[in-house]
């Protein structure tokens, strides 16, 4: 969990990192809690579109049921 590390212990700007690892996800997210930062997993592998990536985020964010679809209702024009 080399790489890891080397972003706790430095000082990066806030933002996505993304880590390519063999240590389970779990253990990644303990490491990451344990240095006072906030981590969440999203597994990309079923991934395949933008509407796709933006679901399986809200869902690793916790966002709430209804974000995305406010002001989304059809309307005849």
């Amino acid at each position: 969990m080399r790489k890891s590390q080397d972003i706790f212990d430095g000082n990066p700007p806030p933002g996505i990192y993304r880590l390519s690892s063999r240590t389970r996800p779990a253990a990644i997210l303990a490491a990451i809690d344990a240095a006072g930062w906030r981590g969440f997993y999203l597994d990309g592998r079923g991934i395949s579109s933008k509407p796709a990536f933006l679901a399986a985020s809200a869902h690793a964010l916790a966002f709430p049921d209804y974000f995305g679809h406010i002001g989304m209702r059809s309307r005849k024009v």
